[in-house]
């Protein structure tokens, strides 16, 4: 029987705490590692950076769309990057403050 969250793990120290606003009609998004470790055909990884720029990317295209259509159009970034190839899957959640 272990009430613990999703991904934590029994004996590590968990310390951190932030606290941020968001706006109605702004999104959080939450991701795995996959995302970030998505390679280019040459073992490039995407990073902090370049998911990122990738998000701002999908966001100026996709502006006035549903959140499901950002999704899409950011796991069709990350596999473009990719190659089609990603090595890790990849957990993609948006939320959209209303």
């Amino acid at each position: 029987d272990n009430d613990l969250p999703l991904c934590v793990e029994l004996n590590s120290s968990y310390h951190t705490q932030n606290k941020v606003a968001i706006a109605r009609g702004e999104r959080f998004l939450i991701y795995t590692d996959g995302a970030i470790e998505a390679e280019d055909p040459s073992g490039i990884m995407l990073g902090t950076d370049g998911l990122t720029a990738l998000v701002a990317e999908v966001a100026r295209t996709v502006q006035d769309q549903a959140g499901t259509t950002f999704l899409d159009e950011l796991l069709v970034g990350l596999q473009t990057h990719a190659a089609g190839r990603l090595r890790d899957d990849v957990a993609l959640l948006c939320i959209e403050v209303a």
